[in-house]
């Protein structure tokens, strides 16, 4: 089944949206149709499953008005997404699919460039082109004077892919950590992507070498975040510096590029003392610290400045990371907050794993 994504301002266009959804997963078994209206999980944050159904969509229909195209907001940010993603097709390749529903013209130089699907003067000669854009083979019949279908067959979830990569620890049985990891779930699927090295981003601030993820270049992240990867977790010996509003934050566990939140870095300076302290293995103490990671971007659980023993602790002084990770699990506080569900299970498998 094609992968579909639907795009839409909320204020503007949302019972429009709602008609082509139902339009096009009106053809059981062709279109697997993602729009947040329908498709978002509740808990959850909404950005990564974005992101994510974006760059996993063979098609991206973007519902275009008068309204929508001076709004800026989600829709424009999905549309960047878009935009994105199809740099990385060939011109006569088609991804991006603006299908207006009144006559405008949209600020992106992008779109201005692509063939429009016009949904006027006439909605049922305007949605059989769309329909045939899609799928060629589709003997198009407006749902309106079609037979009721049945519903499409919900679809096998796709896991979030993780990529992790030792930038300079040489953690020779990284394979073997994967492989278990992957064994003992299966919301998330752990890979190790290849990635060039990082060279000389290092530098000295109050007499301790620092890795300054600031001067990691856009252009490096836009070339190693691949399509089909949902998180990048790169590895580094040194505490993290970052550079924000003319000031440089020092001696950080971890922190996200400057240019792209799924590209995050994590230290493991001092983690074998702080991993031997709590009773457990330096394997086990990357893996606490990514899945502190995983819990902030995929849900809407941040971190909490108390010491409570959690895993979202955040941990000021460092040698604090050691009572969480003798616990390895949510504070009453923040599993009362974290959604049930098959992540929810994933994250606690993730805690309690134990390399062997």
């Amino acid at each position: 089944m094609k992968k579909i994504f639907i795009s839409y301002s909320w204020k503007h266009d949302t019972v429009n949206a709602e008609k082509v959804y139902a339009a096009v997963t009106s053809f059981p078994g062709k279109f697997n149709v993602w729009m947040d209206k329908e498709s978002l999980e509740g808990g959850l944050e909404w950005r990564p499953a974005i992101i994510k159904a974006i760059r996993q969509a063979k098609y991206f229909i973007a519902i275009l008005s008068p309204g929508s195209v001076k709004k800026i907001g989600v829709t424009n940010a999905e549309l960047y997404e878009a935009i994105d993603v199809l740099k990385q097709y060939p011109p006569n390749k088609i991804y991006l699919v603006p299908t207006r529903i009144k006559n405008c013209t949209s600020p992106f130089e992008q779109l201005a460039k692509l063939n429009y699907v016009d949904l006027f003067p006439d909605w049922d000669q305007g949605m059989e082109k769309l329909i045939k854009t899609l799928d060629k083979t589709i003997n198009f019949k407006s749902p309106s004077r079609s037979s009721k279908q049945k519903p499409a067959k919900t679809l096998k979830r796709i896991p979030d892919k993780i990529g992790l990569v030792d930038l300079d620890i040489k953690i020779s049985n990284l394979p073997k950590v994967v492989s278990q990891l992957n064994r003992i779930q299966k919301y998330f699927l752990f890979t190790i992507p290849d990635m060039k090295p990082i060279r000389n981003k290092t530098e000295i601030i109050d007499d301790v070498k620092n890795f300054n993820v600031s001067k990691v270049s856009k252009s490096y992240i836009k070339n190693n975040l691949h399509l089909d990867t949902d998180f990048i977790a790169c590895f580094i010996q040194y505490p993290l510096a970052f550079e924000e509003d003319h000031k440089l934050l020092y001696n950080y566990f971890s922190g996200p590029s400057d240019y792209d939140e799924r590209f995050m870095f994590i230290s493991s300076d001092q983690l074998e003392q702080f991993s031997k302290n709590a009773g457990r293995k330096f394997e086990e103490g990357l893996i606490y610290m990514l899945v502190g990671q995983l819990i902030y971007y995929f849900t809407k659980t941040e971190f909490h400045d108390q010491i409570r023993g959690c895993i979202m602790d955040f941990c000021e002084t460092r040698s604090d990371i050691v009572r969480g990770f003798k616990k390895r699990k949510l504070c009453a506080s923040c599993n009362k907050n974290f959604p049930e569900g098959e992540l929810k299970e994933a994250i606690n498998t993730l805690l309690n794993w134990k390399y062997v």
